[in-house]
């Protein structure tokens, strides 16, 4: 990184101070940098950082001057934090840049000053085509900055604790670049719309191939990777009416137990389709964490009563089993993978996407999709043909992994050991092997070395004793990542699962987070291919979801951090403090059980998504920002959160999740349905509806809240929708058969929480169990009609 001269001053820092920064020596890093380096250096997540630099230049040494943080010196020499950019340029020509102010100067202008230096550094160097940048809260003024600097705003996502992320693209120049900006012609310019202009450089036999617009396409989806995420997208595609073809570079499903665990929520949004009972009749919902910390050992507990879900704890099963699991199901609905196919080309036009396949054998063929979505994986093929930059670091850890056989550990229990020097997890899995293994490596070990079952013995000796390991399955050693996609898509390309966003493996959340972009991505794209959604539905898929793999990330980080550090303070804390911690928190019950609703991925809400906005009722507007509810029971639905589960009584089911048990929309409305001669002057109080039970009668004009639907029984008809009426009277008779679509809440403080207690209320739940609105049957039509065609 060069010096530059702004109102602040960016100095490289030399690698030595880095070095000397990751091992906390602060006079060594002054020393070697020359400059009057501050304690703010040398905070936790700062040294973090350095490690990670180290890590990255030690890999590729010509990275270091993209790569080694620069000092922010103010006009009067203060060094008031540090900034710089995350990588060079990917083959998109993305870079990422990054500040940090210390607190004292953050109001000071330092940090628009810092992010117009890193700007100038980034648009001197031609590769740069595009620069994401996250900006504070109290910072956002810095867009002020970026226009003379020769990039235009393309796009923003917020974030209620990072802030604003911004997109700048460097305008196109005709000729090269060089050549004299071209004009921007505002939304035309987009590549995230329902018909972009060629996504991404098409390779192989199919470059410079141009897309027909008059050709229609021969399936709705191409699906490229066939791992969970792949199959959980076929399974909602499926369900929901669309055309798939579901192809595979890899020559058969995994058989090792890559992930470990699903989650109660991803068990929620498989459920309608069927799934999440036969992962249930797999796996093990009885493990326990038994954390050893040092002579003492605390059990955690993975389940728990009154957490509002039909699956109160964290399911125990294999990748390789759950793979199987969903390879059944969508061979059920006459879709299997086609293995060791390769997608080696595409380009997309206004119509659908051309794609070159390569067979087992060599044999190239063409094909139209309407859309492609990438679900290949961290090293995706998909990403990298439509442009997509995947931003990030690798941690300068390794790891080795062991499915194995082993004498000592208590059966039943998942056991975690903490130390001085980082942790060792031993979780029962079963099949292929008894136990799965996974520990940091020694400190010196060089990158790639063969594990060995020797070696993983030192480390769990290291840890325990009375632990003998034998028979290993799988030995394998790896490094972890922190990286996400710039975005989830780009015109008729999109990315799901480990395509676009990896991460560590703290709190089973990898596997289980891409099934859920399977699940809220599937039912849109359905609808939209097919024709009965309106095209921008697929623009709230990165809207929704993004979001929630920033949290994810920095969660997992967090945790990554703490278990690894090898900070002297953390590494005490681990020791002395985590056990005190601990027992604290599992005597509060009520922490204990937010803290699991929330690895279990069951406070996850949308309220910031453009469907939750002002036709979803009486919850926050679009512009207001993402954030996940608290998971209390009391605490108020809007629009975007996740339908709570709450018991019914009668003869059918017995909660209101299994009666919405059905991949479609759910249309709650306050009250019993109007008797069938009560003509005109009988009250119906989901409006001109008509009876459920027949179909559904007319939606009526929504009046200036959408515009006209038509016939409600249309969308009946043809699955997208179900009308049912909710009541809260225990005390009364059950349904009737004459009343089958009639749900009874067993609670009437239920009915109240639901937005059903007043006569005219509606409740409309989508595909994935989220509320698309809440508050009148008239506001239900009104959102119906904005999204959904007849």
């Amino acid at each position: 990184m060069a010096r530059t001269a702004s109102t602040v001053d960016l100095v490289p820092l030399p690698v030595a101070a880095l070095a000397a920064l990751a091992d906390g020596d602060l006079a060594a890093a002054r020393a070697e940098s020359g400059l009057p380096l501050t304690g703010f250096f040398l905070t936790p997540r700062a040294v973090s950082l350095w490690r990670l630099r180290l890590g990255q230049i030690r890999e590729d040494p010509e990275a270091a001057r993209w790569v080694a943080r620069a000092a922010v010196l103010s006009p009067s020499g203060e060094v008031v934090g540090h900034a710089g950019f995350h990588g060079p340029p990917d083959p998109a020509g993305m870079v990422e840049i990054g500040y940090s102010i210390a607190p004292a100067y953050r109001r000071r202008g330092h940090a628009r000053a810092a992010v117009r230096a890193l700007l100038a550094l980034a648009v001197a160097d031609p590769r740069v085509r595009t620069v994401r940048a996250s900006i504070s809260p109290d910072n956002a003024a810095s867009l002020a900055t970026v226009a003379p600097l020769g990039f235009v705003r393309v796009g923003e996502q917020w974030d209620e604790d990072d802030g604003l992320e911004l997109v700048l693209e460097r305008p196109v120049r005709p000729g090269g670049p060089d050549g004299p900006a071209e004009q921007k012609d505002g939304p035309a310019e987009r590549q995230d719309g329902a018909g972009p202009a060629d996504v991404g450089p098409a390779t192989g036999p199919a470059t410079g191939r141009a897309t027909d617009p008059g050709t229609s396409p021969e399936i709705d989806v191409l699906v490229v990777g066939a791992g969970p995420t792949g199959l959980a997208l076929c399974a909602q595609l499926l369900a929901h009416g669309a055309r798939v073809r579901l192809v595979d570079r890899g020559a058969d499903r995994a058989h090792e137990s890559r992930a470990l665990a699903i989650q109660p929520r991803t068990m929620e949004v498989l459920a309608p389709l069927g799934i999440a009972a036969a992962l249930v009749a797999e796996g093990n919902p009885a493990v326990r964490v038994a954390v050893h910390l040092g002579r003492r050992t605390l059990v955690v507990p993975l389940s728990g009563a009154g957490l509002g879900t039909p699956y109160p704890f964290l399911l125990f099963l294999s990748q390789a089993r759950t793979e199987q699991v969903l390879l059944d199901h969508v061979a059920e609905g006459g879709l299997d993978p086609e293995r060791e196919v390769e997608l080696t080309g595409l380009s997309a036009g206004a119509r659908g996407v051309t794609c070159r396949l390569r067979g087992p054998g060599g044999e190239e063929q063409v094909v139209r999709a309407g859309y492609v979505v990438g679900c290949d994986g961290a090293r995706s093929t998909v990403r990298d043909l439509a442009g997509i930059a995947f931003l990030g670091e690798r941690y300068p850890q390794s790891f080795v992994l062991a499915d194995v056989a082993a004498d000592g550990p208590a059966p039943g229990a998942a056991h975690a050991y903490v130390g001085r020097d980082g942790m060792l997890l031993m979780f029962p899995i079963e099949q292929p092997a008894p136990w799965r293994i996974v520990a940091m490596r020694r400190a010196g070990a060089p990158l790639g070395a063969e594990v060995t079952l020797a070696e993983v013995q030192a480390l769990v000796d290291a840890h325990t004793s009375g632990v003998r390991l034998h028979d290993p399955v799988w030995l394998s050693g790896f490094r972890l990542a922190r990286r996400r996609a710039s975005r989830l898509r780009a015109g008729r390309v999109l990315l799901a699962g480990d395509a676009a966003h990896v991460h560590s493996p703290a709190g089973a959340q990898g596997m289980n987070t891409g099934i859920q972009d399977a699940v809220n991505l599937g039912w849109k794209l359905a609808l939209v291919a097919t024709g009965r959604a309106v095209p921008d539905l697929l623009d709230t898929y990165e809207a929704e979801r993004m979001p929630v793999a920033r949290r994810v990330l920095r969660m997992t980080d967090r945790a990554f951090s703490v278990a690894t550090s090898a900070t002297p303070a953390v590494r005490l804390a681990r020791v002395h403090l985590a056990p005190r911690l601990l027992a604290v928190v599992l005597r509060a019950r009520r922490v204990l059980a937010l803290g699991f609703r929330v690895v279990a991925q069951l406070t996850i809400s949308y309220r910031g998504s453009p469907l939750a906005g002002p036709l979803a009722g009486d919850g926050p507007r679009h512009h207001e920002r993402a954030r996940a509810t608290d998971g209390l029971p009391r605490r108020r639905l809007r629009a975007g959160d996740r339908l709570p589960d709450v018991p019914l009584v009668g003869a059918g089911a017995a909660t209101l999740h299994e009666a919405l048990a059905r991949p479609a929309f759910h249309l709650l409305l306050a009250g019993r349905p109007a008797p069938p001669d009560a003509g005109l002057g009988g009250r119906d109080p989901g409006g001109d509806l008509g009876d459920p039970g027949e179909g559904g009668g007319h939606l009526g004009d929504p009046g200036d809240g959408g515009g006209h639907l038509g016939d409600l029984a249309v969308l009946v008809r043809r699955g997208d929708l179900r009308v049912l009426h909710v009541v809260a009277d225990p005390g009364a008779q059950h349904p009737t058969r004459a009343e089958a679509e009639v749900l009874v809440l067993r609670d009437g403080a239920d009915l109240e929480r639901l937005g059903l207690a007043r006569a005219d209320g509606a409740l409309l739940v989508r595909p994935d169990g989220h509320l698309a609105h809440r508050g009148t049957s008239a506001g239900a039509r009104a959102w119906l009609a904005r999204w959904l065609r007849p």
